[in-house]
This record gives structure tokens, C-alpha cells and sequence, in this order.
């Protein structure tokens, strides 16, 4: 994104990264059944999001507009040809996402969010397999507009 600059000619920034969320999973963790939120194993640069490693909930402490860049690494989908994830706020779908098998597909969505509400991304079609580490099978970047 080309950085904003105020009457003075200097630059601002336009965004702020708020979280970065990460889904290792083992061969005993990568089936994602359907219906289900996909955990974040871990979480980093956490700045006005509240997340706790080991789960699925993302709560926004501030309200504003974000932006959310997620990819998905599946090696098997039941039945093929993939399936699909959705990026839910407060449990309601704002993104879907078709997944193919296998490979990595990666996807992103502006949304405007209130302070207090829960993000996560939900496996919502069949169940699916993810890569694992050390590949990611999941990452989330969430970055706020300012």
C-alpha cells in the first residue's frame, strides 16, 4: 500500500499491523472437521487484538477498519476437490473461500469491526487436511486502517 502523506508532505502510515496468527499442526492435529474454528497455535505482534495461543477467537479491542490476509495450506479435502474456509465475525460468514487440494490458497477482506468483536476462521464445507509444520498449515494477518 503507498504510504499517505499529510499537508506537510510527510509520510504516515496508513496501517498498523495488529496480529499476526499462526496454525502449526502434527499429524495428529491437521484434520480440520467441518464446522469447526481452525486454533491458532500461535500468535505474535499482538497490538489491539486479544488472542490466546491454543484457540480460535481473535476479539477486537478497538473499532475501526481491518484488514485480514489469511492463506490455508491443505494437502486433502473429503471428498476432493477441497473445501472451504470463512472468515466469521461474531460466528457470521463475511468471507468464503474455496480451497483446492492440495496446495496453498490465500485470500484477504476489508471489514469494518466493532470494538468486542470475535474473528476466526471456520472450516465450513467437509472436512480437510493441512499441511504440517513446519509448513503453516494456516496464517492471519491482521493489519488496522487508519
Amino acid at each position: 500500500m503507498k504510504p499517505l502523506k499529510n499537508r506537510r508532505g510527510q509520510v504516515e502510515n496508513s496501517e498498523i499491523v495488529v496480529g499476526s496468527f499462526y496454525y502449526l499442526a502434527n499429524s495428529s492435529t491437521n484434520m480440520i472437521f467441518t464446522g469447526l474454528d481452525i486454533p491458532f497455535s500461535s500468535s505474535e505482534n499482538l497490538n489491539g487484538v486479544i488472542h490466546q495461543p491454543g484457540t480460535a477467537a481473535i476479539i477486537v479491542s478497538e473499532s475501526g477498519d481491518y484488514q485480514f490476509d489469511y492463506s490455508v495450506n491443505i494437502t486433502a479435502g473429503f471428498p476432493p476437490p477441497g473445501g472451504q474456509i470463512a472468515l466469521t465475525v461474531n460466528g457470521i460468514a463475511k468471507k468464503t473461500t474455496i480451497l483446492v487440494v492440495p496446495g496453498e490458497v490465500t485470500d484477504s477482506v476489508e471489514l469494518t469491526l466493532n470494538a468486542g468483536d470475535v474473528v476466526t476462521l471456520k472450516n465450513t464445507l467437509m472436512p480437510l487436511t493441512l499441511a504440517v509444520e513446519p509448513t503453516k498449515g494456516v496464517k492471519l494477518e491482521i493489519t488496522k486502517k487508519k
